[in-house]
C-alpha cells in the first residue's frame, strides 16, 4: 500500500509541475513529455516490483509482464514458512478429484456377536475403510469464483 500511495503522489506532482511548465518548442515540449513519461514509468516501478503477480481482466499479459502460467486452473494461498505445505512457490492440492463426487466409504471389520455391531468383545472397534461401496454426493464443491489472466512483472 505504501509503494501505491508513493507512485500516486510522485505521479501527481509531476504531472502537476508538467502541466504548469509551458513549453515554447516542439523540442521543448518532446522533451518535457519524455520527462513525464519517465516519471510514470518510474511510480510504476514502485508501484509494481519485478515478480510481482496481479489479475487482469484481459486474455492477454500488457507489455512488460508474463504469463503466470503455474497458477492457471489453480486457487492462490498466502505463503507459510513454518508450514510445509505452503512454502514459497510450492504447488500443492489434486486437480483430478472427479466432478461426480464419486468416492468410498466401506467398512471391513469384525462383527460382534454379543450385539450385532462391528467391533469386537470388549466393546473395541477393529475396523478400516477399503475400497468398495462406491456413492455419489454429487455437485461441484467449488465456492463462486471468476477466473482472471495472472500476469508476472518482467
Amino acid at each position: 500500500m505504501k509503494y501505491i500511495v508513493a507512485s500516486l503522489c510522485l505521479m501527481s506532482l509531476s504531472s502537476a509541475a508538467i502541466a504548469q511548465e509551458q513549453c515554447s518548442t516542439v523540442a521543448q515540449c518532446a522533451q518535457l513529455a519524455m520527462e513525464a513519461a519517465y516519471q510514470a514509468k518510474l511510480a510504476l516501478q514502485i508501484a509494481t516490483p519485478k515478480g510481482a503477480v496481479l489479475a487482469f481482466d484481459s486474455d492477454k499479459c500488457p507489455e512488460g509482464w508474463t504469463d503466470f502460467g503455474q497458477a492457471s486452473g489453480r486457487t492462490i494461498v498466502g505463503a507459510d514458512p513454518s508450514n510445509p505445505m505452503f512454502n514459497l512457490g510450492k504447488i500443492g492440492g489434486r486437480v483430478d478429484i472427479p466432478m461426480d463426487g464419486q468416492h468410498n466409504h466401506a467398512v471391513q471389520g469384525r462383527r460382534n456377536e454379543l450385539n450385532g455391531r462391528f467391533g469386537n468383545d470388549n466393546g473395541d472397534d477393529d475396523w478400516s475403510t477399503v475400497a468398495n461401496g462406491a456413492h455419489n454426493h454429487g455437485g461441484d464443491n467449488m465456492p463462486p469464483y471468476i477466473a482472471l489472466k495472472l500476469c508476472k512483472r518482467q
